[in-house]
């Protein structure tokens, strides 16, 4: 009975850690940013060149990793130099950058329970249970993300406004003009669908690559 709840744990850990990171691949993929600039005339749209998309590309980026510490950064707009980012922007950036960062640590721990729980089946001779705490764990993780991954498919803009309502339910800062704010004319809906769907085909792949994994130790190796 131990042996299968550490299965579990370790199973669901292992599957959350995974979906953390490849969400954290392809938000700091220059090459996705790159693409996706091209594909939606990006720079031309903002009236910045290719050049200062990028170093402000940059900025964002190395902000919400909380490796700069301010947004702060004067680009040529439509033949004005003046500030990107107006004070809203930044303020929204400011909760994307935490959601970001505990993001992070919950991959971290989980990735420690993992270990922990891996070590214990280990110690108590229990991997033969693996590969049945794995496949309980995908098929509620199937169920639920599938039902995540349709909605997003079917009506996106519904999705990603409870999004943000999910993840930053104490003000509307996310909704910005985009008219006039930078931040949304960089990323616009049709760039966070395209990613959401990276996204979702990475992690489907991934968790099928793990079921063969484990389903193949399962029969060679676990129960000898």
């Amino acid at each position: 009975m131990k042996n299968r709840i550490f299965s579990l744990i370790c199973a669901f850990s292992l599957i959350l850690s995974t979906i953390i990171t490849v969400i954290d691949f392809w938000c700091f993929n220059d090459a996705f940013y790159k693409h996706e600039y091209e594909s939606l005339n990006t720079a031309s749209s903002i009236g910045m060149s290719k050049d200062d998309l990028n170093k402000t590309t940059d900025v964002l980026l190395s902000y919400i990793k909380d490796y700069d510490k301010t947004l702060d950064i004067n680009i040529n707009i439509n033949g004005e130099n003046r500030q990107v980012f107006n004070e809203r922007e930044k303020a929204h950036m400011i909760d994307v950058r935490d959601l970001y960062q505990n993001a992070i640590k919950v991959r971290n721990f989980s990735l420690l329970i993992y270990a922990f729980s891996l070590v214990i089946l280990i110690m108590n001779k229990g991997l033969n249970e693996l590969y049945r705490g794995f496949k309980k764990a995908l098929g509620i993780f199937v169920f639920m993300f599938g039902l995540i991954a349709v909605f997003c498919l079917i009506d996106f803009n519904a999705f990603w406004t409870n999004f943000h309502h999910v993840f930053f339910p104490l003000n509307d800062l996310w909704l910005l003009d985009p008219r006039t704010d930078i931040l949304i004319m960089m990323v616009p809906e049709k760039f966070f669908f395209d990613l959401c769907v990276l996204i979702i085909f990475s992690i489907f792949i991934l968790m099928l690559i793990f079921f063969i994994i484990i389903k193949l130790l399962d029969k060679r190796v676990f129960n000898k």
